[in-house]
């Protein structure tokens, strides 16, 4: 499912802090993420022929990623993840059965969020 809306209208901080985690957990969701749209021009290539099921591409700064989809992408379990990135002062909670980011109750640009996901990558040797 796909939600489209302007950050510019919404209250971005309620739907990081309450309105994304509540639909992850109405919907047992496996994956979960806010961006801006243009991240998914800058992401096409290296996303096509991927099982989206399997990989984690990039890690967005409001994220939802389940344990399996963990084990699957990162080899690890939820627990070691949220471990790694407690340690290195990333915002992050277990939600359900899964790791929930919310780095930032501001939205990110393009740059942002690249520089987001390599510094996450860096910390999970993704």
């Amino acid at each position: 499912m796909y939600l489209e809306f302007d950050p510019k209208k919404v209250d971005y901080a309620d739907l990081a802090d309450n309105i994304l985690p509540a639909y992850v957990d109405i919907f047992e969701s496996y994956r979960a993420v806010i961006y801006d749209e243009e991240l998914l021009f800058a992401d096409f290539e290296k996303s096509r022929n991927v099982n989206l099921r399997e990989t984690i591409l990039r890690f967005y700064p409001i994220c939802f990623y389940d344990e399996e989809l963990c084990l699957r992408s990162l080899h690890n379990p939820v627990s070691e993840i949220f471990d790694r990135l407690i340690q290195n002062n990333i915002k992050v909670s277990i939600l359900g059965n899964g790791i929930f980011i919310n780095y930032s109750s501001k939205f990110f640009t393009v740059q942002e969020a690249d520089e987001f996901d390599s510094k996450i990558s860096t910390i999970l040797n993704h």
